[in-house]
């Protein structure tokens, strides 16, 4: 309880109040280690320093958040249909972690308007979006765990943007 009170105190009270307060109504709790988000958002263009000196970015959450993505969307579809054969659950897949489907998703949730970005490259730019959700993903699965970040894309990803049956 007493962490929780800190928590909303470092929140509240941070100069990046806005984004903090997006990201509790994004994922559903109050995020604890403040400073994975804050990588996630940030693209290799616009590169932070860590308290060592090492250049950060979000390609290692980017990786991460994939990986548990997939695990989640796998575990997802083959509970949902489960008379579903290996085929199908395999294109269910393919086509919700599909870049263009998570870059819609991040206009969709309003992720776009806090990733730090100085890309110009309109290739690139097409990418830095998804590439941030998957990186949120990781930022949650190092900060609250696997059932965290499930909660997350279960609950508040696929129950409330995305239509498995348009699919």
């Amino acid at each position: 309880m007493l962490l929780e009170w800190v928590q909303k105190i470092k929140l509240f009270s941070s100069p990046r109040k806005e984004f903090y307060l997006f990201l509790k109504n994004l994922i559903g709790f109050y995020p604890r280690k403040l400073i994975f988000y804050d990588i996630a958002f940030t693209h290799r263009s616009t590169p932070r320093l860590d308290s060592q000196g090492n250049i950060v970015n979000n390609e290692r959450l980017e990786y991460l958040g994939d990986a548990v993505l997939g695990a989640v969307i796998a575990d997802f579809l083959y509970n949902r249909f489960p008379r579903e054969d290996e085929g199908f659950l395999t294109k269910m897949r393919s086509k919700l972690v599909n870049r263009a489907i998570l870059t819609n998703l991040t206009f969709e949730m309003g992720i776009h308007r806090f990733v730090d970005t100085n890309s110009v490259n309109p290739v690139e730019k097409s990418h830095i979006y998804g590439d941030a959700l998957e990186a949120l993903i990781g930022a949650i699965y190092l900060d609250k765990g696997y059932q965290s970040a499930k909660y997350f894309i279960t609950k508040r990803i696929l129950s409330n943007y995305v239509d498995l049956r348009e699919l």
